[in-house]
């Protein structure tokens, strides 16, 4: 039996529907969806047929994980969700559920632009990396030798005039943020920047090393951040929908962020690039990164040996704040550390490295395990995706370690 024309658009219509978690009477809103998924390529329209292979060794089929990690995002509350796995030397697959604006009942597509909250340092510690591989920057060079005065006399770190150990401070420190400083001064008791612990003693996450790193880097290569990411990493790796400042074209396809109770906040058009939060991505072109990363060999293979080596054991109970000065025992059997931009640990299924994004309204969370090729990545405009993203990497790539 042979579909017309018109019923094989009826039906990825409704196959694509499904997928994005629309309403069955919402059909004739997404048939304009069609030529445009059709030019996208057989992801668009969530009709791969390849089933995806898992740590374990089992494959899931492609609707069955849309229609699983659906249930668990629509139990979860979770507004709109942008998700890639990666597996078999390449992007395997790449979906989106719900909406980018739950007032206006907008669809999220897999184009759709979300916040990468700290995804954005990773591929920051690429940047710098490709800097190192350059010879421009040294990683055990003091960030102050890179600078033209001492680093008291600038006026956003004059707190740290009686502190002079940050003139110790290195790359390597902050991209494995053992820099000592706390993660922002605005969370601290007195809002003023300190040095906690002695720089390179010990792991506490901290978005300010990280902005200070980013002041050097810009300074050494008389470019901005925004100008060398596209340059290096977003531009070579077909990254066409990532920015770490806002473009004018994000406006007609970008997911707003949303509250627990899925109330759309407002999102800042940002016109600095943040190293340390404002990178705008799809879950398929953050797959891209991780996939560049397994494939890297020659002199770029020892570049990201380096960033995936342990440079720091975590044994603390929390990356930041209070519990990061309590140190537990759960973790030391699968070696958490941190290399340099991702922390890693160990497992039955191999080495893994992964990240964490948290904001307002934004969270993401993204892990690889490197002898197995096999990764996913998870962006969400709601924060509610931190309840369940242990389930939806569990079912999508059977990930019981993360």
């Amino acid at each position: 039996m042979h579909m017309s024309g018109q019923a094989r658009v009826e039906t990825v219509a409704r196959r694509i529907a499904g997928h994005i978690g629309v309403d069955r009477m919402n059909i004739r809103q997404v048939l304009g969806m069609v030529a445009m998924a059709a030019a996208l390529g057989p992801h668009a329209a969530g009709v791969e047929d390849t089933a995806i292979r898992r740590l374990d060794g089992s494959h899931i089929a492609p609707e069955d994980l849309r229609e699983a990690v659906r249930g668990i995002t629509e139990k979860a509350g979770v507004t709109g969700l942008s998700m890639a796995v990666v597996g078999d030397d390449g992007v395997a697959h790449v979906a989106a559920y719900g909406m980018r604006d739950a007032k206006e009942q907008t669809p999220a597509d897999i184009d759709t632009v979300f916040g990468a909250a700290s995804l954005s340092k990773t591929v920051f510690a690429y940047v710098v990396m490709l800097v190192v591989e350059d010879g421009d920057i040294g990683l055990d060079t003091p960030l102050v030798d890179y600078l033209p005065k001492p680093l008291h006399e600038d006026p956003s770190y004059t707190d740290l005039a009686d502190d002079l150990r940050y003139e110790r401070i290195t790359a390597r420190m902050v991209l494995s943020h053992t820099t000592g400083f706390p993660n922002w001064r605005f969370l601290t008791e007195d809002k003023r920047l300190s040095i906690l612990f002695e720089p390179g003693a010990r792991h506490s996450y901290s978005g300010e090393g990280i902005a200070l790193l980013q002041r050097v880097v810009e300074r050494v290569t008389g470019r901005g951040l925004q100008e060398l990411a596209s340059e290096r990493v977003f531009d070579p790796l077909g990254m066409t929908r990532t920015s770490y400042v806002w473009r004018d074209e994000y406006a007609a396809n970008r997911a707003l962020p949303h509250d627990e109770f899925g109330r759309p906040k407002n999102h800042p058009r940002r016109v600095k690039a943040d190293a340390a939060g404002s990178m705008l991505t799809t879950a398929g072109d953050y797959a891209r990164l991780v996939t560049a990363l397994l494939a890297a060999d020659g002199r770029r293979g020892e570049t990201v040996a380096e960033i995936l080596r342990p440079q720091i054991r975590i044994a603390s109970r929390s990356m930041f704040g209070p519990g990061a000065w309590e140190d537990i025992e759960g973790d030391r059997d699968v070696e958490l550390s941190w290399g340099l931009g991702w922390g890693r640990f160990d497992s039955d299924a191999g080495r893994a490295f992964f990240h964490t994004g948290h904001d307002f309204g934004f969270q993401a969370y993204t892990v690889t395990f490197v002898d197995q090729g096999i990764g996913v990545t998870l962006l969400a405009n709601s924060d509610n995706l931190e309840s369940v993203a242990r389930e939806i990497v569990e079912v999508a790539i059977a990930d019981t370690y993360s």
